[in-house]
């Protein structure tokens, strides 16, 4: 881990991580490649590491590591279903 002024990133997860200049974590082996994005996806080099989606959504505030990864994200108004990948859907299409 490189570090980057007087400022860490501690990567306490229990997750393969890659912390590059102590501002980021990526996961080394995502699931997703640029261009296999589903309906309503976009890839991102640094997405957020707890996106919205149907379980989280009504939460105002909710613990989220200050990392981020790569991979395909829903576009907005679309939150995931479940979890951080698979299909996206509109908020009102929730279970």
């Amino acid at each position: 881990m490189k570090r980057a002024s007087a400022v860490f990133l501690i990567c306490a997860l229990a997750l393969s991580l890659l912390c590059v200049c102590g501002t980021r974590c990526f996961i080394t082996d995502e699931p997703a490649e640029p261009g296999s994005c589903l309906l309503n996806q976009v890839w991102k080099e640094c997405g957020s590491y707890c996106p919205r989606d149907c379980q989280n959504i009504n939460e105002a505030d909710f613990f989220c590591p200050a990392a981020c990864k790569r991979g395909c994200f829903c576009q907005p108004p679309y939150i995931f279903l479940s979890g951080t990948a698979g299909p996206c859907v509109l908020p009102r299409e929730c279970p």
